[in-house]
């Protein structure tokens, strides 16, 4: 039951995690989607890797919803590759 339980409390804090990446606002989506890849990665044992070429260097960032959409884009996608 404590194993179920660990388990259970990895997950759902995961989850909240995926929900609000707290990584998205803070530090722009380049690193916000190499964080997201490599704890979906660790998280569910699948091999991922997130490469990127910054364009504009660190000033350059992409309207807020944008921002949001492009990483709900590729959770998703990441998420079909489980299926």
């Amino acid at each position: 039951v404590q194993s179920a339980a660990s388990e259970i409390d990895r997950d759902i804090g995961f989850l909240s995690w995926e929900l609000r990446p707290t990584e998205l606002e803070n530090l722009g989506l380049s690193d916000a989607l190499a964080s997201f890849v490599r704890e979906w990665s660790r998280q569910y044992g699948v091999k991922a890797e997130y490469h990127a070429s910054e364009i504009g260097g660190d000033a350059a960032r992409f309207p807020r919803d944008i921002e949001t959409n492009l990483y709900r884009i590729t959770q998703e996608a990441l998420h079909n590759i489980l299926k």
